[in-house]
């Protein structure tokens, strides 16, 4: 069976540093930004002195490079940069040299995905745990008969009864709420 990690692997030695090469070689003919070109360089060069130029790309696994990433980034936004760093070198081998690997690279998704994941799965509190937070609040607010920290201490229920976003509330007029009934809602 034909097997192109093989190939390349054993016919043309390709490591992993020959396979940066020929990708920044790439990069170079595209005429890309020399930033690029540059950033490029040095997550390719940091990936291959943390994991060793000379291996063979079919042994690079992808628990690997999300290592590699997770300890060279900070933010999910440098993050996903540098995932697409090794997306495009894959992208390129396998155009060039029908090679693939046998994962996907890890992707940590847009700020707007993860917002969308996090909105799917609320957490709600019960009647009993928002009390237990308001009671929280009483022993961590200070005693200094500040006017700010009372009426901060006091917007705790209306967030909880309401589901108000921050933004909301302190735009909240008299008019809004209906005082008629039993509990006061917004209209």
């Amino acid at each position: 069976e034909y097997d192109p990690f093989n190939y390349i692997s054993n016919d043309y030695n390709f490591k992993l540093s020959k396979a940066t090469e020929l990708f920044i070689e790439d990069c170079k003919q595209k005429d890309l930004a020399s930033n690029t070109l540059r950033f490029r360089k040095a997550v390719l060069g940091k990936f291959k002195e943390s994991c060793g130029a000379g291996r063979l790309i079919d042994t690079i696994k992808e628990k690997e490079i999300k290592e590699f990433i997770n300890g060279s980034c900070n933010t999910m936004n440098s993050k996903n940069q540098y995932g697409s760093v090794f997306r495009q070198l894959f992208e390129f081998l396998k155009d060039e040299y029908q090679i693939k690997p046998k994962f996907e690279v890890p992707s940590f998704g847009t700020k707007r995905q993860r917002k969308k994941e996090n909105a799917k799965n609320p957490t709600i509190l019960s009647e009993q745990e928002m009390w237990e937070l308001y009671e929280y609040g009483l022993t961590r607010f200070p005693k200094d008969g500040k006017r700010k920290n009372h009426i901060d201490l006091q917007c705790l229920p209306i967030y909880f009864y309401t589901g108000l976003r921050k933004e909301e509330l302190p735009h909240i007029k008299i008019r809004d709420i209906d005082l008629d009934s039993d509990v006061p809602t917004l209209d």
